[in-house]
């Protein structure tokens, strides 16, 4: 008996020391929770609009540029061309043929893009202009509305954004009502983005509560931010703590006022999903602050119109023999200049978001030839060569070999849809075999770098963040929904949280 006795103070003091630490451990809930209720408000009511507004967004009614395959009857050589022209330098040069007009050279020197008619040599002065508004017309299915500007963007700004990836663009505004601007890509013919009044202020609502882009981006705000997603899942987890603790205790069934029952009945599963939303998102901005920028532009090529030395008709021949093409490229390869052949139906990178394989993926079509630009033979290997050579320049290693090279013509979980270019070549180096460097052949740009880090986080921020594995069950409507639901509750629980916290205050007050 009396053992008994004596083992029964100990019992009770450790039961009042546990209560004491779950007790404390409420006060910090409570106390850090307000803290950081208004980030948790902004980021959730940010993601529970943005499904929503997006669908509101103009949508292209086209995805490929209007090119028609290119006629090779009557031609003028590129060297002919250029010389009629008055050039005898120049750093691109592109051959392609808009849908019901005559085949063009497209040249750009010293900043400047030169239109030459490709059977007569005669130049086009407005013919960079006029490309640029058939674009916005063919991608926003707009054949009649006036133009009310157009203007060549070298740089991002407050309407066209870095989300957006291509430069030059040409920024093209329709006078509607509606305000619709189209930005194109006159080099490639592709669409960069289409964007009206409403998409104007709900993607600047949206930026402002979820990236918080009034305040400039530095290495304070960006630790803030991180510091702030941190502190939301511990304040989570500590929620949970003291909710598990309370319902073995068997202390949740007692009366309490509607406010704390819907706090807590909102709080388990809310908690849950504000623990994987937070952490995903600090590991994507931890990542994305320390590896930086994973693109890179294309370096600048210099040309000489004397290289062009290929007979004419050995390129129309070895062409001919290799089917159909919307556009010959002109590149460098191995030091020598080299045309790249543009398969016809060449894929354009879809508009809308895509998270995964499930996204907006065109067919993958025939890979491009090379052709030697002296001698107008076809290059063996050319894009896998061509592909290799750029990754190692990118990485900044001398020129050698590849690992692994294969075409990428549509969105993954590695490349996603946030590089925005394709199709791409992925190469593998020997000497970081663990990266890849994603690179646009046509243009010379890296669309990506993919290392270990940044491809765990790409997989954690699309199936933790975004919910991508819904999408093969639920499909993108059903995973949007879900999301909204979750975004809801946890704005209501982080208001209840308050709301209960300044009732006691008043109570105490009072």
């Amino acid at each position: 008996m009396a053992a008994i006795e004596s083992t029964q103070p100990r019992a009770v003091k450790r039961a009042a020391r546990r209560a004491m630490r779950v007790g404390r451990l409420h006060q910090w809930h409570m106390r850090a929770g307000l803290w950081i209720a208004l980030a948790v408000m902004l980021w959730a009511l940010s993601g529970l609009g943005h499904p929503v507004l997006s669908r509101f967004n103009p949508k292209p009614q086209a995805f490929l540029p209007p090119l028609a395959p290119l006629s090779l009857s009557g031609l003028l050589s590129p060297q002919a061309a250029l010389q009629a022209a008055d050039l005898d330098r120049f750093q691109a040069l592109r051959l392609w043929q808009a849908d019901g007009e005559d085949p063009v050279y497209r040249v750009e020197t010293q900043g400047q893009a030169y239109w030459i008619d490709a059977r007569t040599g005669s130049l086009h002065p407005e013919g960079e202009r006029a490309w640029a508004e058939r674009l916005a017309r063919h991608y926003a299915g707009d054949p009649g509305s006036p133009i009310a500007h157009a203007r060549l963007l070298h740089s991002f700004n407050n309407d066209y954004h870095y989300i957006d990836r291509l430069l030059p663009v040409w920024e093209i505004g329709f006078n509607r009502p509606d305000g619709l601007r189209a930005y194109v890509d006159p080099a490639s013919g592709r669409l960069a983005t289409l964007t009206d009044r409403r998409k104007d202020w709900t993607g600047k609502l949206f930026r402002w509560m979820h990236s918080w882009s009034p305040i400039q981006p530095s290495p304070w705000v960006r630790g803030l931010m991180l510091g702030l997603l941190l502190t939301i899942a511990a304040v989570a987890l500590a929620g949970l703590t003291v909710y598990a603790r309370l319902w073995r205790r068997g202390t949740l069934t007692g009366w309490r006022p509607a406010g704390v029952r819907w706090h807590r009945r909102l709080g388990v599963p809310a908690a849950v999903v504000a623990v994987a939303l937070s952490l995903s998102g600090a590991l994507h901005l931890a990542v994305k602050s320390w590896q930086g920028d994973p693109t890179a532009p294309a370096a600048t090529l210099s040309f000489a119109t004397a290289e062009l030395r290929a007979p004419l008709p050995t390129l129309i021949r070895t062409l001919a023999s290799g089917g159909l093409i919307v556009a010959l490229v002109l590149t460098r390869l191995d030091g020598r200049p080299a045309w790249i052949a543009v398969p016809e139906a060449a894929p354009a990178a879809p508009t809308g978001h895509a998270h995964g394989p499930h996204g907006n993926a065109p067919s993958e079509p025939p890979v491009d030839r090379y052709l030697d630009a002296i001698s107008g033979e076809v290059i063996p290997d050319g894009l896998t060569r061509h592909a290799t050579a750029l990754a190692r320049q990118h990485a900044d290693l001398p020129p050698g070999t590849a690992m692994e090279v294969h075409p990428v013509h549509h969105f993954d979980e590695d490349y996603g849809f946030a590089f925005k270019r394709l199709p791409v070549m992925a190469v593998t180096l020997p000497e970081r075999p663990d990266e890849t460097w994603y690179v646009e052949t046509r243009t010379g740009a890296l669309a990506a770098h993919v290392t270990p880090l940044s491809r765990l986080e790409g997989w954690v921020f699309g199936t933790v963040h975004k919910w991508s594995f819904l999408d093969g069950t639920l499909g993108k409507t059903g995973r949007e929904t879900l999301q909204s639901l979750a975004a809801l509750a946890l704005v209501l629980t982080a208001g209840l949280g308050v709301a209960r916290h300044f009732s006691r205050w008043r109570r105490n007050a009072g």
